[in-house]
């Protein structure tokens, strides 16, 4: 069975977006391709650093954007973070600003056997689509009598991933990772449209009453598991620096799911009676395909002291087919990011302030919109601070960035973030106590 529904342009949709946003977790009217917008990848430790981590790990943070660098974590560490988002959206003489907070990520990394395997495992956001806008038009009706049609369209939800991954270090200067990913997660998209007879009904004998809200639902609940790849090398320049090298290949494929539609309508004075189901499909099958991505970073160090590095990230959104075998508004993406952190003396034990990790970043980035043959340009600068507590980290993080579009019919973003961590863990987790 098909269901015929209301066809809404995304110029449409970025138009009317302003009018009616509301503050939640990624708020972007280009959530509405795909499977939504694409998150942050890495822990606030990366995020302040422009997200880099494909060459460059951390003892004292779990590894999450190249498992090969697993084994560099010689004891236990759970990290949680938090993100805050401030973005305003802006065009055609309208701007709109939003803010929000919400949970970033909850990840471990356990050693399974100092400087030689590591494991970890862990849950953060992979996609969000969140979304509304409103459009209102008029037209005559039958007798030439004014009539006002609103439409809202609306969409929620997004993709998460949990992983785990394993670490292995071949050589002294060479180590692979394995990651095993479950997608899951729902996309609930709505587009409701109600009539108003605009005359007042107290003089209009012939007043038209509209009393229903018809409304087309679209559930697509999505679980695929996938694999993720790594590999590092390491190797020492003179006495005291590092050369770190790494890549990072993420599977793609088909993504299976569920998909409920239906088709109904409802009370305007919303009397609490149930709405009338007028056609529906229920848990069919459904395939997308999601492309892989594919990173290669290099990062020059002296441990302790001072770090910079550079990542380039790429994947091809435009092989990116939905439910139905179409790609709508999606195109190719990559990232190209810079950052790097700086300790004055990580042993002073005179100074706290020399202890702290100062960090920098800046990224650009083309997103993965393909959206009336507009130019789509993103780019950013990052900054941050790692504040030790003990064997624990406290990591906190700022981001400035803009979406930058080159037509007027669509609207441009600037973004602030804070990204906050906490890791928390020590190399005697594990060992047991013995008491006199």
């Amino acid at each position: 069975m098909s269901i015929k529904k209301n066809k809404f342009s995304l110029v449409v949709l970025l138009t009317l977006f302003l009018s009616s946003a509301y503050g939640q977790y990624n708020l972007s009217p280009y959530s509405v391709a795909g499977i939504g917008t694409l998150n942050n990848s890495g822990l606030a430790f990366n995020e302040s650093m422009g997200g880099i981590g494909i060459s460059n790990g951390s003892s004292r943070h779990a590894n999450v954007i190249n498992p090969a660098l697993l084994p560099y974590n010689n004891y236990a560490v759970f990290d949680f973070g938090m993100i805050y988002e401030n973005k305003t959206i802006s065009g055609n003489n309208q701007k709109q600003n939003n803010g929000f907070a919400n949970l970033a990520y909850l990840t471990a990394a356990l050693p399974i056997k100092a400087n030689k395997m590591g494991l970890s495992f862990g849950i953060m956001p992979y996609t969000t689509v969140n979304y509304k806008a409103e459009n209102v038009s008029r037209f005559a009706g039958p007798n030439n009598e004014p009539i006002e049609q609103t439409s809202i369209m609306e969409g929620r939800g997004g993709v998460s991933k949990a992983f785990l991954g394993l670490g292995y270090r071949l050589s002294k200067n060479f180590s692979v990772g394995v990651e095993g990913v479950l997608y899951f997660g729902s996309i609930n998209r709505d587009i409701s449209t109600s009539l108003f007879d605009l005359r007042d009904p107290s003089t209009t004998p012939d007043y038209i009453t509209f009393p229903y809200i018809t409304s087309y639902i679209d559930q697509v609940t999505v679980q695929h598991v996938s694999v993720n790849f790594g590999l590092s090398y390491h190797a020492n320049v003179g006495k005291n620096n590092v050369l770190n090298m790494g890549a990072i290949y993420e599977l793609g494929g088909d993504y299976g799911g569920k998909r409920d539609m239906r088709l109904e309508r409802r009370l305007k004075n919303n009397s609490g009676a149930p709405p009338e189901i007028e056609r529906s499909i229920t848990n069919e099958s459904i395939s997308q395909y999601i492309p892989s991505k594919y990173g290669f970073g290099a990062s020059y160090e002296k441990p302790n002291k001072w770090l910079i590095g550079l990542d380039f990230t790429a994947q091809d959104w435009g092989k990116f087919k939905n439910s139905s075998g179409v790609n709508r508004y999606s195109g190719d993406t990559y990232k190209i990011a810079l950052g790097g952190q700086w300790i004055p003396d990580i042993f002073s034990v005179n100074s706290y302030l020399s202890r702290v990790a100062y960090r920098f970043g800046a990224y650009y980035e083309k997103p993965p919109y393909a959206i009336e043959n507009a130019v789509f340009h993103s780019w950013g600068f990052t900054g941050g601070f790692g504040f030790p507590v003990g064997a624990s980290q406290l990591d906190i993080g700022f981001k400035y960035g803009e979406l930058l579009v080159d037509k007027n019919s669509l609207y441009d973003e600037q973004t602030f973030q804070i990204n906050i961590g906490f890791a928390f863990g020590g190399r005697d987790w594990f060992i047991k106590r013995k008491y006199d």
